[in-house]
């Protein structure tokens, strides 16, 4: 009966003999009948962990697995990984760095981080969550627990960016709304109670318009003064601005005396809309996200394809996709802000390090080839940024061609870019309510996936790590949810006042920067050095039944660490402030809402050494420092046998000696795992794996 159970709990994977026991390392195993001694020879025994032995009902490898944890269906992981990595930051972020730093000339440096660190640290990170089968606060806790603070800090990265994501979800999902409700567009016209003196009107059909230097746009009186409220109109109770030269109006709201402002009352029922359906999602669970996903996922590339077959047909467009793809300017190249707003888009699109796609994978069957989730969805991530990228530079093309005006003078920063620039020129297409509507709903559903998948991977790993202490407490499951979410709706209020624009973009610079790049750095350190290099690969070949090659070695045990340092470096050594880019106009926001932002960005990396200090001077009485250090530095599936041997392999330099599988590292041929490696000492029985699931976590 028991044997039948484990059969089942196997799924679908192939047979393989199996152990009751697993032997300490060291130990010689007489039982022949119980080794498969054709798939095992002299040079992969010599490289393999001994956990990867094969155990009853498990697979080599598996010492993590749970049967009863939760599968995705066929395809939902990389659609999960997909919605979290195709973000806002695909759509706007993207195509005003190409325009800022040379139009192609940026993607060569882009292309240069996707290659060297981009798919080798994911790679990283699904063959992690994949093997630990474990969120990444528990993750981290299992493989090196004096870094579990590194798990704290990815479950907290993505939550503070949804937070004033939301924002942004809120703003469309009312030019959704208004697109399906108004017979005309209401940012094309100048004829509402929103507008100033300054207001230029936005002709149908792209006829020509000469707009003067002083004036705005329908489309951007429409979103500065109608959904931002700042200035003085009948949707806003603030004291009565002076002046009507809108040189003035550039720098409304958190620079300006009347500070924030207060939230208005239809977007606040907006944002709340938005709260709504990501409480319902989120307690929808994993089978039902996971079908969901195929029209969430999916659906915003067939709005795109449409989009961009209609903006081809509009005079100029092509003139803005050549802008986008042709080098304009070859020193950029020489820039050091090229290059580190190249990383920092990068990691900020990829969403590398922020625990996310660690805790996707980690629903997967064990023998689930996690290299072709990574490749792909960096592959799909780059290509939906050249797309985002194309549609925005049709917009910028056509208006300028239009408008007789160059596309540097027509560009926006940030939001403005899609909510001012794009909604004017799809306000100009015939059929304009269509074209806006699908444009905006491409938005949405494209920042409404990636906060999902923010919100319910930190909610999945927060309680899986921390659950049982919830429960004991008289807590459930929703706490987490409902705390989330208020905080979330707490930074969304802020943003959506009349200054929160500025709020957004000091949010946005400085939380896409250095956390990201600190937490990555930690993981590539930690999991590479420190769990090693060896088991790492030893954990993907297990799974995939093949081995890394030496590019994903190096790249992880030496390129990675030293590209990202360098980073970090060049942006401590020269910091750019938040600032706020404004047609010809820079606004250089105040030192006060510098200090929030930065604050805001790097309090998740508080916990990395509060982790440390937790472990090693927690109580754990009878144990020294340099033991808590070894236990801290060694996966837990080893600790045991550390406290019975007093030493282990991370007492060694041979351990961190290992840089992949080239010629040095694969002389030694011997028939197992020599003592000394591991730290054992002769004549230690025989243990069950067993413990290491049901060990307390040190």
């Amino acid at each position: 009966m028991e044997k039948k159970e484990n059969e089942e709990g196997l799924d679908s994977r192939k047979e393989v003999p199996f152990m009751s026991t697993l032997n300490v390392p060291g130990v010689v195993s007489t039982d022949g009948d119980n080794q498969d001694t054709k798939s095992i020879n002299e040079d992969t025994v010599s490289r393999r962990s001994y956990f990867f032995e094969q155990q009853e009902g498990l697979l080599p490898g598996e010492i993590y697995y749970d049967k009863e944890r939760p599968r995705w269906e066929p395809y939902s992981c990389i659609l999960s990984m997909v919605g979290f990595s195709v973000g806002l930051s695909n759509i706007y972020r993207f195509p005003y760095l190409c325009f800022e730093h040379g139009g192609a000339t940026f993607l060569i440096p882009y292309m240069f981080f996707l290659v060297v660190c981009g798919i080798p640290l994911m790679y990283l990170e699904v063959i992690v969550g994949q093997f630990t089968q474990s969120g990444t606060i528990k993750a981290w806790t299992k493989l090196v627990p004096i870094f579990r603070g590194v798990g704290w800090c990815q479950c907290l990265l993505p939550l503070l960016i949804s937070f004033y994501n939301n924002a942004f979800l809120t703003w469309a999902l009312h030019y959704c709304v208004t697109s399906l409700t108004n017979v005309q567009l209401p940012w094309i016209g100048c004829h509402h109670d929103w507008n100033t003196l300054n207001c230029r009107d936005i002709p149908p059909d792209f006829e020509k318009v000469n707009v003067k230097a002083d004036q705005l746009r329908a489309g951007a009186e429409y979103f500065r003064g109608r959904v931002q409220r700042r200035w003085k109109s009948k949707f806003s109770n603030d004291s009565k601005i002076e002046g009507t030269n809108i040189t003035n109006q550039f720098g409304l709201g958190v620079q300006n005396r009347l500070g924030l402002g207060t939230p208005d009352l239809d977007m606040i029922l907006y944002l709340l809309a938005v709260y709504v359906m990501l409480y319902f999602f989120i307690h929808a669970g994993l089978r039902f996200k996971g079908k969901g996903l195929w029209f969430t996922v999916t659906s915003p590339y067939l709005l795109m394809v449409i989009l961009i077959y209609r903006g081809m047909a509009i005079p100029g467009a092509g003139e803005g996709i050549k802008h986008l793809f042709s080098i304009t300017d070859w020193t950029q190249l020489g820039k050091t802000e090229t290059w580190v707003a190249a990383a920092e888009q990068t990691f900020f699109s990829l969403g590398t390090g922020a625990g996310v796609h660690l805790t996707l994978a980690s629903y997967n069957n064990f023998q689930n080839n996690v290299f072709k989730d990574a490749v792909a969805t960096v592959l799909i991530d780059t290509g939906t940024s050249l797309l985002c990228g194309t549609i925005v530079f049709i917009a910028l093309g056509s208006i300028a061609f239009s408008d007789g005006e160059e596309i540097g003078n027509l560009f926006a920063q940030g939001p403005d870019l899609l909510f001012e620039v794009c909604s004017d020129f799809w306000g100009r297409v015939p059929g304009a309510d269509f074209f806006a509507f699908i444009f905006f709903v491409m938005v949405f559903f494209i920042g409404f996936e990636c906060t999902i998948e923010a919100l319910s991977c930190s909610r999945e790993a927060l309680f899986e790590a921390y659950g049982e202490w919830f429960e004991r407490n008289g807590k459930t499951r929703w706490v987490f949810i409902n705390t989330m979410l208020v905080l979330a709706l707490l930074v969304g209020l802020i943003c959506i006042t009349r200054g929160g624009l500025h709020v957004f973009m000091v949010l946005d610079k400085y939380t896409a920067g250095i956390p990201f790049l600190a937490c990555s750095l930690m993981m590539v350190i930690a999991f590479s050095w420190c769990w090693g290099l060896r088991e790492l690969c030893d954990a993907a070949e297990a799974m995939t039944g093949n081995r890394p090659n030496i590019y994903f070695q190096i790249s992880w045990k030496f390129l990675c660490p030293i590209v990202i340092s360098i980073i970090i470096i060049l942006q401590l050594a020269a910091p750019t402030p938040a600032q706020y880019k404004d047609r010809n106009v820079t606004i250089v926001f105040k030192p006060s809402i510098q200090t929030f932002g930065q604050v805001y960005a790097h309090l998740p990396n508080l916990f990395v050494p509060l982790g440390i200090l937790v472990h090693m001077f927690g109580s754990r009485e009878g144990i020294s420092y340099k033991m808590r250090f070894l236990l801290g530095m060694s996966p837990n599936y080893l600790h045991k046998e550390i406290l019975e041997t007093g030493t282990g392999c991370r007492t060694k330099v041979s351990h961190y000696l290992y840089c992949g599988d080239c010629p040095t590292c694969l002389t030694r041929k011997v028939k197992v795992a020599p003592q000394e490696e591991f730290g054992t000492k002769p004549n230690v029985p025989e243990i069950n794996i067993g413990f290491a699931m049901d060990s307390v976590v040190l």
